[in-house]
């Protein structure tokens, strides 16, 4: 939470109150109401980008569990439906058509077994499994490894019984995630000019403070320590960092009125910025799952429920509006 927000500007305020503490408490003068109007500015800052990052992830987890994919497993000699975050290495998966694999695992048995692997390769075209040979080449590539299921693929058809043998970062999709982790982020161009401004601010400060320790030694014949560094701080606009949080996180609610959740309120001004979008279709913007929603034939029009490859869902007449009808056996239908 408190990464994004150090910068130079912070550091500058926070050691410019450190230092007038330590003066005040040293030579003995009330200087503490600009160390108490230093640290507010700080700690107001900090505060409102701590609360919108612990109220966004909040909610992208809220999200997550709703989302939450189950799976049917054998432990210990029992089958039982769990969470895909609950699977460990060594459970035994029985998977259908519809299911999305919940870990990385090694096919032991299967029928008619094809996958959708384009949430891990970005190829639309599925892909046979079956149990197959184990593997002699190790740098095998992802697409020609027929016996493995991998974490976040979907079976399209058929059913198969499988073992985990990777799960969290340990798995292919995993590993590509925390690849994108360690890449280091582009400057936040806000940030940029937060940090020049800081150092700027922090050279003309210590040139001022020796300027004014001179003129006061010259004028007065003595060190005037507190009082110049009064001086020199003076410049210091207490209410720039404040200011530029308050103006993100009027982007961050606004946003959010539209249902886009911001996580690192820094990310509003990138947003900002961006003019052209670059993006992957599959699995990214769609998923790859066209489903029916609604068939039109000799003069009856069908809305069918459900989506994704899960088998299910429902078939209703729509031919009177106000009055839909579940259509019980579709074979009452045969132009359907």
């Amino acid at each position: 939470y408190l990464a994004p927000l150090f910068n130079w500007l912070i550091i500058l305020y926070l050691i410019s109150a450190a230092i007038m503490l330590i003066a005040s408490i040293v030579t003995e003068t009330d200087n503490m109401s600009l160390v108490y109007v230093t640290l507010f500015a700080v700690v107001a800052n900090i505060v409102v980008a701590i609360y919108q990052q612990a109220r966004a992830t909040k909610k992208l987890e809220a999200l997550q569990s709703m989302a939450a994919p189950k799976t049917w497993v054998i432990r210990d000699g029992q089958i039982e439906e769990l969470f895909s975050k609950n699977i460990v290495v060594g459970d035994l998966l029985k998977l259908a058509t519809g299911d999305q694999v919940p870990a990385d695992s090694r096919i032991i048995l299967s029928t008619d077994l094809r996958v959708n692997e384009a949430s891990l390769t970005g190829e639309s075209e599925l892909v046979s499994k079956n149990r197959g040979q184990a593997m002699q080449n190790r740098d095998l590539h992802l697409q020609n490894q027929e016996n493995i299921l991998f974490y976040g693929t979907f079976i399209t058809t058929g059913h198969c019984m499988a073992i985990v043998f990777a799960t969290g970062a340990d798995t292919e999709i995993g590993k590509i995630s925390v690849g994108m982790q360690d890449i280091e982020n582009a400057e936040i161009p806000i940030r940029a000019k937060m940090d020049n401004l800081g150092k700027w601010f922090g050279i003309a400060i210590i040139f001022l403070w020796i300027g004014t320790l001179i003129f006061l030694k010259v004028t007065t014949g003595e060190i005037e320590f507190v009082q110049s560094l009064n001086a020199a701080m003076s410049i210091m606009p207490v209410n720039i960092p404040v200011l530029v949080t308050v103006i993100m996180l009027s982007g961050v609610l606004s946003m959010a009125e539209h249902g886009v959740i911001v996580r690192n309120i820094a990310a509003v001004d990138s947003l900002g910025r961006v003019s052209v979008v670059c993006t992957d279709k599959t699995g990214t913007l769609t998923k790859s799952q066209m489903s029916v929603q609604y068939v039109w034939t000799r003069g009856s029009t069908f809305k069918i429920t459900g989506s994704g490859y899960k088998p299910t869902g429902e078939v209703i007449l729509m031919d009177i509006p106000n009055n839909p009808q579940k259509v019980e056996n579709v074979s009452d239908y045969p132009h359907l």
